[in-house]
């Protein structure tokens, strides 16, 4: 069947979206471009859509993957990007979230992540001359003060319990946070820092004080180096006198 009929049939059948991928093949440049597309209402899935919560479709052969894309670029200047995706709540009240990742786990697994973002360098002529990050987090902040409302984090990681019976307490090893400098250990110990903390020069109430006088601590917070259990202290003031 011709794309061009394909297209037609499709018309009668009321098939918008699926007139529109198929019209791409008709383009030289292959692009799909649903700029005067109008969505429906379904909240799950309006534009695009595969399977359901109930019934997901199935990738059984090992180390498949649902969709993949690979882009490189010979421009010398600008940012290659490869997915861009803005949302923009307009009614007041509204809540919005550019990217939702999940994996759910119902049986036994080897291993799970809701999201792995990776940066390598393939070989030594792979480089940089600014920042690399291995992922890249961002809260900006217009030119203004914010509304006394809300509470705003840079980056939010946490451990959400669904009820009283949630525990992580028999497991191996558990945190918050994991830093750590892993693959080949020789490699490995070259990675001096484990954190760095960058900001205004120092001054009370900052991200960081210059001064190591302090003496009374009230508390401390509870990490684990290499798997053993250590401590944190912090102090009561932030001020060199305390």
């Amino acid at each position: 069947m011709s794309v061009e009929l394909s297209v037609a049939l499709m018309r009668q059948r009321g098939g918008t979206l699926l007139e529109k991928v198929v019209s791409a093949l008709n383009k030289p440049t292959h692009t799909l471009n649903f700029t005067d597309f109008t969505a429906g209402t379904e909240t799950d899935g309006s534009l695009l859509k595969a399977g359901t919560s109930g019934t997901p479709l199935a990738l059984n052969t090992p180390d498949q993957y649902g969709m993949k894309m690979y882009f490189s670029s010979s421009a010398t200047s600008g940012t290659l990007g490869g997915i861009y995706c803005n949302v923009s709540p307009t009614g007041v009240g509204g809540s919005a979230t550019a990217f939702r990742p999940r994996a759910y786990l119902t049986i036994g697994s080897a291993s799970a992540s809701g999201m792995h973002a990776t940066l390598e360098n393939a070989s030594v002529n792979g480089y940089i001359t600014g920042t690399g990050c291995g992922a890249r987090i961002n809260l900006v902040l217009a030119d203004a003060a914010v509304h006394a409302f809300g509470t705003y984090y840079g980056a939010l990681i946490d451990i959400f319990s669904n009820g009283t019976s949630s525990s992580l307490a028999a497991t191996t090893k558990h945190a918050i946070l994991a830093l750590q400098a892993s693959g080949d250990q020789t490699g490995a110990v070259n990675v001096k820092n484990c954190l760095a903390v960058d900001g205004p020069a120092a001054s009370g109430n900052m991200i960081y004080e210059a001064s190591d006088t302090h003496q009374t601590f009230v508390g401390s917070i509870r990490i684990l180096v290499n798997g053993t259990p250590r401590y944190l202290h912090y102090a009561d003031d932030q001020a060199a006198t305390a």
